[in-house]
């Protein structure tokens, strides 16, 4: 059986799909200022209309509203949403976050990290995100974790990316979850525990978290914090492969070959009813 893996390449890029959906869904509504004009630029938005969102954003940020300026430099960055337009700095991204809100700052941290319409630069980036994880923003409390672990912008300290996916993790947060999970699977930053690691993949995979999803397959494929069971590892490798996570399609068939034909039909049995279940009580 292959070696416990690191999902370090994966949660980044995630992160950001999910930094962008949080605000859109969630963050959006919080603002009681001007909000029939931003309504009107997000329903304009989510058409593709750009033409009608870029007005109606543009004269809210420059009264310095936040979610509009948030929402305007959003889709600057996307740039394909502003055909014609010169590429623009995060000037909208820095006048909110300069007013105290977490989102804002953590959106600037995710520009310099990323070299995204600026110069990239990761002592900046980590400035960014301690100010939004500070505040108790789960997003930027996971990514200055990563910012530790690999040492990006701050000294490399496990110790302290630990304590900033505790404190995402705590929150709910799934990508911090399974992290947290791996740092106790490895002993990086914290004590090795085995069952510790099993409780955090285990929330986070019942979350939908793809990487979660294979990492509790693995501990159940070496009886690592739990019994060891094929049956639950076949199970778990197959709902992290139908999430899309690659890695676990190769060890989903190996385990498939070590199972009789009745254990593998109960894990594509289980599998199918996990899923069912919004992966809850699996």
């Amino acid at each position: 059986m292959k070696k416990l893996l690191t999902v370090f390449a994966v949660l980044p890029a995630t992160l950001c799909g999910l930094l962008v959906s949080a605000f859109l869904m969630g963050a959006f509504w919080r603002s009681p200022v001007a909000t029939g004009d931003l309504r009107k630029g997000m329903d304009a938005y989510e058409n593709q209309d750009y033409a009608t969102a870029l007005p109606e954003w543009t004269a809210l940020a420059e009264q310095d509203h936040t979610d509009a300026s948030i929402m305007l430099d959003l889709m600057y960055d996307e740039r394909e949403a502003l055909p014609g337009e010169a590429e623009q700095p995060v000037q909208w991204y820095t006048r909110a976050a300069g007013r105290g809100d977490a989102n804002a700052q953590n959106m600037p941290g995710t520009m310099y990290a990323e070299g995204r319409g600026i110069q990239q630069d990761a002592e900046q980036a980590a400035e960014w995100y301690t100010r939004a994880a500070e505040q108790g923003f789960a997003p930027a409390q996971t990514m200055l974790g990563f910012m530790y672990v690999e040492g990006k912008g701050v000294p490399r300290d496990d110790r302290q990316a630990v304590k900033w996916f505790t404190r995402a993790a705590r929150q709910g947060f799934a990508p911090s979850r399974t992290q947290l999970g791996f740092m106790y699977a490895e002993g990086r930053g914290i004590p090795r525990d085995d069952r510790q690691a099993v409780k955090w993949y285990t929330l986070a995979a019942g979350q939908g978290d793809a990487p979660a999803q294979f990492n509790l397959g693995l501990m159940y494929a070496k009886g690592r914090g739990i019994p060891r069971d094929d049956t639950r590892a076949h199970m778990w490798f197959s709902i992290s492969a139908s999430s899309g996570y690659e890695a676990a399609r190769g060890l989903r068939d190996s385990i498939a070959e070590r199972l009789t034909p009745a254990r593998l039909e109960t894990a594509r049995r289980l599998a199918h009813e996990c899923a069912e279940k919004n992966y809850t009580g699996c």
